[in-house]
């Protein structure tokens, strides 16, 4: 029982760099500020293929919770009701070529600042 709170206090010590170590890392994805970022060639850049992905937003949660409420048909309605949230996703996919050779292919949406980093460098 001596060690449950110091091996406590580690873990969520632990958890919290972890998180704020994804953030970061995310944002310097999105932002092109990796160091293999600023290696990207600018004229090989290629947009490979653009996908519409259509998703219905909230379709299991309504439908958990009227079944909660109202049994079998709370759960129909609430999944009939969510199918009007609808959701339009553009996603990319692009191919990527490095100074050194390295290539690599990227799947992002068109709402990220990914998107956006990576136009601008195949605009340039």
């Amino acid at each position: 029982m001596t060690y449950f709170l110091p091996a406590m206090i580690f873990f969520v010590l632990f958890m919290i760099g972890i998180v704020v170590f994804a953030t970061v890392s995310n944002d310097q994805y999105n932002n092109g500020k990796r160091p293999q970022d600023q290696k990207i060639t600018k004229a090989k850049i290629i947009a490979v293929n653009g996908i519409t992905e259509t998703s219905h937003k909230g379709l299991y949660t309504r439908a958990i919770l009227g079944g909660l409420v109202a049994g079998e048909r709370g759960a129909f309605l609430g999944a009939l009701s969510a199918r009007r949230e609808v959701h339009t996703d553009n996603r990319f996919t692009f191919l990527v070529y490095y100074e050194g050779g390295k290539t690599e292919i990227e799947n992002v949406r068109q709402s990220t600042g990914r998107f956006k980093f990576l136009i601008t460098k195949l605009e340039t």
